[in-house]
């Protein structure tokens, strides 16, 4: 029979060990990106480890209260409305598609001519009836356009399959219009706000954990998200990141997020940022909490 003392060691050493482990949290962003805090700078696919367990969570606002260990904050996001925020001015483009007898097979985008961005899309399986009137609109800014409508079989919306037509309205004229085409047909329309296009930079000179910085750059005009960069595109430590990109004049919103809550200076490194916009400082800084935002804008002369 074995020694009940040496027994009792045992037990308590097991316990010992599974009690340190346990003590261990782990904060996990949604992009599963791995910055170990507890002591290594380990970047990889398991989640972002900090002590004291602080879960980024996805999107949403989290559970404060999480007994998992630890507080879920979530992504941070700010609800957009449809429609024109002045100024600058703005005008209204509407599409107006009357289908064939194969609905689905019709799609089309409208492109930005100044930036080369799709602004808008409608794939196919949009139009699900035959026969039927479809109206879409949206606002932008004044700018130079291209609409491109496509026909997934190749024999257009008219006239083999029923007199389907499409039509498009730039601030309230026909710039655009049929319905005979083969597999596409595109027409560019308004004209440039200018002069475009003016270049946006954004330099970032990351902390200890790069991989909790995200940023976004918002057209304040329309609502949209012009510019993304996710948690996880920067990688290095107290390293300089420039990113620069072409868009037409206007007013944006650039907003910076630290995943942890803690931005990215002074705590953990001398991070910061900077925001160009046409050659001007417009933002910068690197201490913030959770976010920090700056709006700015350009002039639009049509």
């Amino acid at each position: 029979m074995k020694d009940p003392t040496t027994i009792i060691i045992l037990i308590a050493t097991v316990l010992s060990f599974a009690t340190t482990n346990i003590s261990v949290s782990a904060r996990i962003d949604s992009d599963n990106f791995t910055s170990n805090r507890n002591g290594g700078g380990n970047i990889g696919n398991g989640g972002t480890n900090n002590s004291g367990g602080d879960n980024a969570g996805g999107n949403g606002n989290g559970n404060p209260n999480d007994k998992n260990g630890g507080r879920r904050v979530g992504q941070l996001g700010y609800a957009t409305q449809g429609g024109c925020i002045s100024p600058p001015p703005c005008i209204s483009i509407q599409v107006d598609v009357f289908t064939d007898k194969w609905a689905y097979e019709t799609s089309w985008t409208l492109t930005n001519t100044v930036t080369g961005d799709e602004v808008w899309t409608v794939e196919n399986g949009r139009y699900g009836d035959q026969y039927t009137q479809y109206t879409d609109t949206k606002s932008f800014e004044p700018s130079e356009y291209t609409f491109e409508i496509r026909d997934a079989w190749g024999d257009g919306i008219c006239c083999s399959a029923g007199e389907g037509n499409y039509e498009v309205m730039y601030d309230g004229e026909v710039v655009a219009s049929g319905g005979e085409f083969g597999r596409s047909t595109r027409t560019t329309f308004g004209g440039r706000c200018g002069p475009p296009p003016i270049q946006v930079q954004v330099d970032v000179l990351t902390d200890k954990w790069p991989g909790e910085t995200s940023w976004t750059l918002t057209n304040t005009v329309t609502g949209d998200e012009v510019w993304t960069v996710e948690r996880g595109r920067y990688s290095d430590q107290y390293t300089q990141y420039t990113d620069t990109k072409s868009f037409e004049p206007g007013e944006y919103t650039f907003e910076i997020r630290d995943a942890w809550g803690d931005g990215i200076c002074c705590s953990e490194g001398e991070g910061q940022y900077e925001v160009m916009y046409d050659g001007e400082v417009v933002a910068s800084g690197g201490e913030f909490e959770r976010s920090t935002r700056m709006t700015f804008r350009g002039s639009c002369n049509a």
